[in-house]
């Protein structure tokens, strides 16, 4: 009988989960919207609210309402070093780092401005920056398409570069995803080459994966 009545209180504790998923509303916004691009590649929403959109021609700002479009002129001095967006990524201190196809752009949301990251030597501009990560120490690093990592030390604003190839040659320099784990290190993701995990960059473990469609 206890077993009974544990189950009708689940059926009925479950009443308002099913009434809610069948009460989501959904509002798809396009190129009609405002918006630069249909092919988005990534969100973030900044400490003031607003939703940053990067897509494959541009990066947007939305506030509920309206778009702001950003996109580089190509000439000197523009707001975006490129305009496809390939990942935008907040940091601890809650900068929005815009990884793009020409280098790498940061906003500053306080000052409300766009400028092209800051580093004293080994400039990856022009470089396709594919993602970003920061460790606990709040350094950044940045997976780049076919040319390694690139790690900014937050106290010296210094470049250093890695290469995986180098490391291990059945590994690759296409990164396509870093991420920081708790436990120090990272995982790092490799276009046609897996996972991988370092722990300071000076060797590198491949991860074994399954697959479940076999």
């Amino acid at each position: 009988m206890r077993k009974i009545h544990i189950v009708i209180l689940l059926l009925i504790l479950s009443i308002p989960v099913v009434y809610a998923q069948n009460n989501l509303k959904f509002e798809r916004y396009t190129i009609n919207s405002g918006l630069s691009q249909s092919s988005v590649t990534s969100i973030t929403q900044d400490i003031n609210g607003f939703i940053w959109i990067g897509t494959q021609d541009g990066l947007n700002k939305f506030d509920g309402y309206e778009f702001t479009v950003y996109k580089s002129t190509g000439k000197e001095n523009a707001v975006l070093s490129g305009n496809y967006i390939n990942a935008l990524f907040k940091s601890s201190e809650h900068l929005i780092y815009i990884a793009t196809s020409k280098g790498v752009d940061v906003y500053d949301p306080v000052l409300d401005e766009i400028a092209p990251l800051k580093a004293n030597s080994s400039s990856i501009s022009n470089q396709s920056i594919t993602c970003v990560s920061e460790d606990r120490h709040k350094n950044l690093y940045f997976g780049t398409n076919g040319d390694g990592i690139y790690k900014l030390e937050y106290a010296t604003k210094m470049l250093s570069k890695y290469s995986m190839k180098s490391l291990d040659k059945n590994s690759s320099d296409d990164i396509t995803s870093i991420c920081s784990i708790q436990e120090g290190g990272f995982l790092i993701g490799c276009a046609n080459f897996g996972v991988w995990k370092t722990e300071n960059f000076k060797s590198l473990k491949r991860l074994e994966t399954q697959d479940y469609n076999e």
